[in-house]
């Protein structure tokens, strides 16, 4: 609030934070369609585009400078192996998204590589503003070439492979905690996977992301088969 006001653009302050504005390092990611879709005419786009470039930081590092928690502060020139192992309370608040932890945890993220599996739907319904939205996809997008990279090192490493038995295949997708559940359930083999519906898992307590990790793995073993 009052930056509006110095660039005499103060009408337009509801329509930024609509979009999802917090703070002044938050307008370097207005982009021009933004501003057309305010309607703001093209002298009104020079002027806030010109005080973007002297006020606003479009940068990470430039925002963490600025705040005030040490805990975030700390992870500027941390390795990418290290950004990978924050929790997803950490990557949101990096994001700016800290106050939707409760959303995401109730949709069933609980490491960051999660993220990857949240749509937009998901995002919409948790009411991300676009600002919001962005930021997370582009977050999104790098947790996920993070986990790939690590994970192609993990099997580089590995010197013969297990045989896959039912805790292993649940283990790979990150659901083993249920495989007590799967085995009341009657599940023996692997291809008894394909077997198992939508009611069962919501009966076990698993959450939407869960679900959907669970329906995709399934979906692959019968392209394999």
């Amino acid at each position: 609030k009052g930056w509006g006001k110095g660039v005499r653009l103060k009408g337009w302050e509801p329509y930024f934070v609509k979009l999802g504005v917090d703070r002044v390092v938050d307008f370097a990611e207005v982009t021009d369609t933004d501003l057309l879709e305010m309607s703001m005419s093209p002298i009104q786009r020079r002027r806030f585009r010109t005080a973007v470039a002297i006020d606003a930081r479009p940068t990470l590092e430039a925002d963490l400078v600025r705040a005030e928690d040490d805990a975030l502060k700390s992870t500027v020139g941390m390795r990418a192996e290290d950004l990978l192992n924050l929790t997803p309370i950490r990557w949101l608040g990096l994001i700016r998204c800290e106050n939707f932890i409760a959303e995401f945890e109730e949709l069933g993220v609980e490491i960051p590589v999660d993220f990857a599996e949240v749509t937009e739907d998901d995002l919409t319904a948790m009411g991300l503003p676009h600002l919001q939205k962005r930021r997370f996809a582009q977050a999104a997008v790098q947790v996920e070439e993070l986990h790939l990279f690590h994970q192609e090192r993990v099997l580089a490493n590995q010197e013969e492979e297990e045989e896959a038995t039912l805790f292993s295949w649940l283990k790979s997708i990150r659901l083993s905690m249920f495989i007590d559940h799967f085995m009341s359930l009657g599940v023996e083999e692997i291809p008894d996977f394909a077997e198992v519906l939508s009611a069962d898992l919501i009966d076990m307590g698993m959450k939407p992301l869960q679900r959907r990790r669970f329906q995709a793995a399934v979906t692959e073993l019968s392209r394999i088969k």
